[in-house]
C-alpha cells in the first residue's frame, strides 16, 4: 500500500457478480437436467412407441389368422394340410378321450420325460367299398389231379360210366367265403367273395367300407422338443379295432443359431468405475433394450447385442445412461435360471463424464 492510498479493508465480491455467477451454475445444471429428462423421454417414448407396433402387428396377424381359418386343405398328392385352432386344455384333453385313446397311459409317460400335452391331431380316411356280381374269373389254375370216372352197377350185372356227380354241392348253391385280415391275434373282417359255379361268370365280391383314423398326441417338454403318441384305429361293420402300430417317427428340424432383430426389454445392474477425475467407483440400475440376438430362439437367445438403457447412478445420485454392445447368455450353464445376461457397458451421465461398467440383464 503506498502513500495517500486507504485500506479499506478485504474486497468482498460485488453482489452483483455473485448472482450473475450463481445463475450462470444453475443455468448449466438446468440444462444437463434438461438434456437427461429429454433424452429419457425419447427412450422410453422409443419403448412405448415399440412396444405398441409388436402389440398391433400381432393384433394384425391374429385377426389375419382368425379371417383365414381353414381345418383342413386338400394339396397335391394326397397331401391335406391341418391348422391348428385353439381350445382350452380341459376341451383337448376331452378329445382325446373321446378319440379312444387313454390319457392316463400317456400322462405317466410324460411324467417320465417332464413334459405335458400340448394338442392333438386326429387324421380320418374312409373307404366307400364296393360290390359286384357276375364277375368274371381273373385267372384259373388247372386241376392238380385227374378226377376218377364213377361207375353204377347195371340190372343185368354189367357197369357203366356215370357223368360227374356234384360230391360237395357246389352247384346247388353259391358259396361264400369270409375275407379277414389279420393283425396279430386279431382279424378284422374286411370283405366277403361268392362263388356260383352253374354260371358263366361265377364271381361276386363284397368289400366292406371302412374308416381309418390315426390320433397323434403331440407334447413338448422344458428344452422344446416334441414328443408323439400315436393310436391306429379301424372301423368296419359297425365295430371299431384297434390295430397295433408296427413303426412310429417323429422327426424335426434342429434349430440353427442365427441374428435377429428382436428387440427385448431387460432390467439391469451396471457397477463399474468412472473414467473422469475424480475416479470413484459407480452402480446403475437401469432399463434396458437390446435390439440384436443371436441363438437358436428368439425367446431365449445365446448373445444378445446393442443394449441401450436409462437408469439411476447411485453413488453420483443422478439420472445416467447405459449402452451395452454385447451380452452373453449365462444361464444356459446355470441350474434354475433363464434369460440371464451379463456383458460390459459403458455409461454416460448428463455432464458427459463416462463409466467403465458390468452388467447382469434379466429378461422380461
Amino acid at each position: 500500500m503506498t502513500l495517500g492510498e486507504e485500506d479499506h479493508g478485504p474486497t468482498l465480491p460485488s453482489p452483483i457478480a455473485t448472482e450473475i455467477r450463481i445463475t450462470e451454475k444453475e443455468e448449466g445444471l438446468s440444462w444437463k437436467w434438461k438434456a437427461a429428462i429429454v433424452g429419457g423421454i425419447l427412450l422410453l417414448l422409443f419403448i412405448l412407441i415399440f412396444i405398441i407396433k409388436q402389440q398391433q402387428d400381432a393384433l394384425d396377424k391374429l385377426q389375419y389368422a382368425e379371417q383365414s381359418v381353414v381345418e383342413m386343405k386338400q394339396l397335391r398328392d394326397d397331401i391335406v394340410r391341418a391348422q391348428a385352432s385353439y381350445a382350452s386344455r380341459k376341451d383337448v384333453e376331452r378329445i382325446i378321450k373321446d378319440s379312444g385313446v387313454d390319457l392316463g397311459t400317456i400322462e405317466d409317460d410324460l411324467k417320465k420325460l417332464d413334459a405335458e400335452v400340448k394338442g392333438v391331431s386326429t387324421v380320418l380316411s374312409k373307404s366307400q367299398g364296393f360290390r359286384g356280381t357276375d364277375l368274371p374269373s381273373t385267372g384259373t389254375t388247372p386241376r392238380p389231379d385227374k378226377p376218377e370216372p364213377v361207375t353204377v352197377e347195371c340190372p343185368d350185372g354189367g357197369t357203366v360210366e356215370c357223368p360227374s356227380q356234384d360230391k360237395f354241392g357246389h352247384l346247388s348253391a353259391t358259396k361264400y367265403l369270409r375275407l379277414n385280415e389279420p393283425f396279430g391275434e386279431k382279424k378284422v373282417p374286411w370283405g366277403r367273395a361268392g362263388f356260383s359255379a352253374w354260371k358263366e361268370k361265377p364271381w361276386e365280391l363284397e368289400v366292406y367300407p371302412r374308416e381309418y383314423t390315426v390320433v397323434n398326441v403331440l407334447s413338448t417338454n422344458d428344452d422344446g422338443r416334441h414328443f408323439v403318441h400315436s393310436k391306429f384305429f379301424l372301423r368296419t361293420e359297425g365295430e371299431q379295432y384297434s390295430i397295433p402300430i408296427t413303426e412310429s417317427k417323429f422327426v424335426e428340424v434342429l434349430p440353427e443359431s442365427r441374428f435377429r432383430f428382436s428387440p427385448r426389454l431387460y432390467l439391469s445392474v451396471d457397477a463399474g468405475v468412472k473414467a473422469n477425475p475424480p475416479v470413484h467407483g459407480e452402480i446403475v440400475p437401469n432399463l434396458q433394450m437390446s435390439l440384436f440376438s443371436y441363438g437358436r430362439t428368439r425367446v431365449d437367445p445365446d448373445w444378445t447385442f446393442l443394449g441401450i438403457g436409462i437408469g439411476y447412478e447411485a453413488v453420483e445420485d443422478g439420472i445416467g445412461f447405459v449402452v451395452s454392445p454385447i451380452n452373453y447368455n449365462i444361464a444356459h450353464h446355470l441350474p434354475f435360471v433363464e434369460n440371464l445376461h451379463f456383458g460390459p457397458a459403458l455409461g454416460f451421465d448428463p455432464g458427459g463424464n463416462i463409466s467403465i461398467l458390468l452388467g447382469l440383464r434379466v429378461g422380461l
